[in-house]
């Protein structure tokens, strides 16, 4: 017998004892000698004797139907179930059975454990959070389900319940992996989803086994601040420690080279070979390591674009970092590799010699343009520790600001006083670390002002502690007023230190653009003075200014110093001057190959002679281009100088989202019902917070309407709340408005780029033109040039200067007899001196 499934024993004579899961129902059925008029079992405990009394005996009758008997019964404990029957109609005694023995053995509840995520943890921006459980049962399991509700501003938190597949059909284990999908909800900074899980086995009268609750909470605008500047930090010390691991990649396969070319057979010996396999591994996890970099540099941008905290200048910096590490993953890295590995399978020292050679300068390269992204990740981490920081004491100042005005009527005043005591201290300890970064980063003015942040972020932890020791000298419930006194003093001190953490983070922002400007504009004048040089150098090479050709080749080798030394001070900037985009990395990189190419063919020569006219030219208008690309740069950054207003006043739409969300949830409190102590004090209060960012809206400057909502909208929206809320008190039509209000404000502050949720958008459409015909070709321009140009060849030998009249004076031959015509660029100038052979920009 047992509850799991049918079984059936039949037995004649002795009846074994029964071992059965507690529970289990028993059908018992026979047959006697002689028709029965009595028939009972009768309990007894172990231990009890057959004819004994004891109060906890218990008897079940029997269904008789002539000789036979049967019955059900769910026994409850361990015992022996006796026979009484009788055959008052019948001559003689009925054979009565064996007692039956039952021993019940105790069915446990099934054990339920989460293997993946953790109890409390947070839901990404995706809103789908995958889920791994075990559940075990001792007898067998019948199903599992899912039960998840939410909790916060939101309107929906209807309980949903969800069966896990596949079944587990009646096995003792199972492992299930499903997904929480909140994706069709809109949940809203920190609201929270709970679920728990629910076992059923085949226990007929048990319910379920209820797991314990878990939490998948969607981050608030403080924890987003925080876990973004813990990412960005990581992505910064790993792409640190890649640099160094390239560094050390480049040394060991030039000493894995020179051994291999030291080898005197000529064959690559065990240890050179292993040394080289070592060299190969380690460039294979270099690569790994930068194709991981460049895939969380990915998703963080994206998670930044897609988070309802907005930072567009974050993101265009991954973005940028993401796209100067995918152009280093194609750079040739993966191939030389793979030619190191087929020199080692075939064995040949001197494929694996040249294969090293080249990874080492491969390698060397990438170190190189590593380091130049190391400023800028640097600088990004400390940007976001800024802001993680003002956002923190932001909270702890407006938490105990609300803690020093209800003081009197709070219950736990001394234990919340404490908690925020422990939370500030921590917060002076981040402080001291991001002052110290900002000093070893050269930041003076913000390490500065980051100081003075941690001093009156301390300064607000005594106040704290005072507050909290003159609530327990005035009662362990309720603080008094010199404690009351204390706590203000504390908020008071707070709101200083987030003010200083404000104008530190306003400092480098401005500071760091003002920087990438003049690093690009020293570049761009030293890549003037450079082409003026060549142009010189042009001039030394035909003539009376000639020079003999070692001077020359002396003059060209400090040219071209003094080019990567341009190029070294800009990844040193630490800055967006570092990064150098492609097209200016290549024109640098053409610059550097043509000296090179020349250099090197002189020294071929023997230093017997001077280069072309020609060929320093051709240097000249290289370093001009490039000049000209370092000017185009310095603009930009000059006109993103000018954007902060916009990015200014998003990010306050978005601490104003943050302040309007915890008015919106008080409100939400007050409608709960049940008494609540000072409830008309609670409610003026949330009116005049109310107020307070309906002026804070107005306050926002967007002259060129770049939010994505308009403020004085909100502000309007946000007064007309406060006065509903001062005069008729918190209602369910004042909750949802204010939650319209809130997502709104979210809205205006997530990008200044995304217009999809701009009502007053205007779209433009694609504009067609009126079909005409084409005018007649003028038979003239079809009979070519009657006087061809010279040829290429001809015209390098001869000055620059000269080719724009040679130009012309064709030009003017070729014209049809009485036409004029305005100057012309000459073919392959531009007004942008881009192509010019003039020699300055």
């Amino acid at each position: 017998p047992a509850y799991l499934g049918r079984a059936e024993e039949t037995h004649r004579g002795q009846i074994p004892a029964l071992v059965t899961p507690e529970g289990t129902r028993l059908t018992i059925s026979g047959e006697t000698n002689l028709p029965l008029s009595i028939g009972e079992l009768l309990f007894s405990p172990p231990g009890a004797s057959a004819g004994e009394e004891a109060p906890d005996r218990e008897t079940v009758a029997l269904s008789l139907d002539g000789p036979g008997f049967g019955t059900t019964l769910v026994p409850r404990r361990s015992g022996t179930w006796s026979w009484v029957m009788d055959a008052e109609d019948a001559v003689g005694t009925p054979i009565i059975p064996e007692p039956l023995r039952v021993l019940l053995v105790p069915d446990l509840a099934p054990r339920v454990q989460l293997l993946f995520p953790a109890p409390d943890t947070t839901l990404g921006s995706d809103r789908v959070m995958p889920i791994v459980v075990d559940v075990e049962d001792d007898i067998g399991l019948r199903s599992v389900a899912l039960r998840s509700w939410r909790s916060g501003l939101g309107a929906e938190r209807a309980e949903r319940r969800e069966t896990l597949a596949p079944g587990p059909d009646g096995s003792r284990r199972a492992v299930f992996r499903h997904l929480i999908d909140r994706s069709d909800q809109e949940l809203l900074p920190g609201d929270t989803v709970f679920y728990r899980f629910e076992a059923f086995d085949g226990h007929p009268t048990r319910g379920p086994a209820i797991s314990e609750i878990f939490l998948l909470r969607i981050p608030t605008f403080t924890e987003m601040r925080d876990e973004r500047a813990d990412e960005t930090r990581g992505l910064s010390d790993d792409a640190e420690s890649l640099e160094e691991a390239m560094d050390r990649l480049a040394e060991s396969a030039a000493e894995a080279a020179r051994r291999i070319e030291a080898d005197e057979a000529g064959e690559a010996q065990f240890e050179t070979t292993e040394e080289a396999r070592a060299v190969l591994e380690d460039a294979e996890a270099a690569v790994d390591e930068l194709t991981e970099l460049e895939q969380r540099m990915e998703d963080l941008a994206s998670d930044v674009e897609d988070s309802a905290v907005a930072d567009e200048a974050l993101k265009e910096q991954l973005d940028m970092l993401a796209e100067r590490y995918r152009e280093l993953m194609e750079s040739g890295l993966a191939e030389q590799i793979e030619e190191l590995a087929a020199a080692l399978q075939d064995l040949d020292p001197e494929a694996v010699r040249e294969a090293l050679e080249q990874l080492s300068d491969d390698s060397e390269w990438l170190r190189d343009q590593l380091e130049q992204t190391l400023g800028m990740l640097d600088q990004a981490a400390l940007d976001q520790e800024m802001k993680s920081a003002q956002a923190n004491a932001e909270d702890l100042a407006q938490e105990q600001r609300e803690l020093a005005e209800s003081a009197s009527e709070t219950d736990d005043f001394v234990d919340q006083q404490e908690e925020l005591a422990q939370d500030a201290e921590q917060l002076a300890e981040a402080l001291d670390e991001l002052q110290q970064r900002l000093e070893e980063s050269g930041q003076q003015a913000a390490a500065d002002s980051a100081a003075t942040a941690g001093e009156r972020t301390r300064s607000a932890m005594e106040s704290m502690e005072e507050a909290s020791n003159a609530g327990q000298q005035a009662g362990e419930q309720q603080a008094g007023e010199q404690s009351s006194e204390s706590a203000s003093e504390a908020a008071d001190a707070m709101e200083q230190a987030a003010e200083a953490l404000g104008a530190a983070q306003q400092n480098m922002e401005e500071s760091g653009r003002e920087a990438a400007a003049e690093s690009l504009g020293r570049a761009r004048a030293e890549a003037l003075s450079l082409a003026d040089e060549e142009g010189r150098l042009a001039d030394a090479t035909r003539g009376d200014e000639a020079q003999d050709p070692e001077t020359w080749r002396s003059r060209q080798n400090a040219v071209r110093q003094g080019l990567e030394n341009m190029l070294d001070r800009l990844s040193e900037a630490g800055n967006e001057a570092a990064m150098l985009d492609q097209q200016t990395g290549a024109m640098a990189g053409e610059a550097i190959e043509r000296m090179d190419q020349l250099l090197e063919r002189l020294a071929e020569d023997g230093a017997r002679r001077l280069p072309s006219r020609a060929e320093a030219e051709g240097i000249q208008e290289s370093l001009n281009r490039l000049a000209m690309q370092l000017l185009a740069g310095e603009q930009a950054a000059r006109s993103a100088q000018e954007q902060t207003q916009g990015q200014e006043a998003a990010e306050q739409m978005a601490s104003l989202a943050q302040q309007q969300q915890a008015i919106t949830q008080e409100t939400s409190s007050l409608l709960m019902p049940g008494p609540k102590p000072s409830g008309e004090e609670r409610t003026q209060e949330a009116a005049r917070q109310q107020q307070e960012i309906a002026e804070q809206l107005s306050d926002i400057e967007d002259p060129e309407g770049d939010l994505l909502g308009r403020p004085e909208e909100l502000a309007r929206e946000a007064e007309e709340l406060a006065r509903q809320m001062a005069d008729s008190g918190p209602t369910q039509e004042t909750l949802e408005r204010q939650r319209r209000l809130f997502r709104r404000m979210l809205d205006a502050g997530r990008s200044l780029e995304d217009e999809d949720m701009d009502p007053n958008r205007r779209e433009s459409t694609t504009g067609t033109a009126v079909e005409r015909a084409a005018p007649d070709i003028d038979p003239e321009l079809l009979r070519g040039r009657r006087f061809p140009l010279p040829p290429e060849e001809l015209l390098r030998d001869l000055p620059i200067f000269y080719r724009p009249l040679i130009f012309e004076y064709f030009d003017r031959l070729n014209r049809p007899r009485g036409e004029t015509r305005p100057n012309r660029e000459p073919p392959g100038s531009s007004a942008s001196g881009e192509g010019s052979s003039s020699g300055r920009v």
